[in-house]
């Protein structure tokens, strides 16, 4: 996804950007792009949720690190217990991205 596209969906209406959520999950592997992406994903938190636990839910592994690390942890808490399954589903696993969906756990906390 190009830096303009993304700019311009910081302006757009909510329903144009929810549209472009799965690609704009992806591009969040491009570091140059992250922190516009995040922001947006702020910004329409509620409506990215079941984008982001389908990403969580996936088999890459970079983009649910990336997730884990800069996501999940600034969500409302409304969106994280929509995605505590996925994240409680990586944790019980064995390797890298176990440590990180436990502390991301801890951030469920009140």
């Amino acid at each position: 996804m190009e830096r303009e596209k993304i700019v311009a969906l910081t302006q757009a209406p909510v329903a144009e950007v929810v549209v472009h959520f799965p690609q704009l999950l992806s591009a969040l592997k491009d570091e140059s792009l992250q922190q516009s992406i995040l922001a947006i994903i702020k910004q329409y938190a509620t409506e990215s949720t079941p984008h982001i636990e389908e990403a969580l839910l996936s088999q890459d592994d970079e983009l649910k690190r990336i997730l884990l690390e800069q996501v999940v942890a600034t969500l409302p808490f409304y969106s994280k217990m929509v995605i505590a399954s996925a994240v409680e589903q990586i944790a019980m696993t064995s390797g890298d991205l176990q440590q990180l969906a436990k502390e991301a756990l801890q951030s469920f906390e009140p």
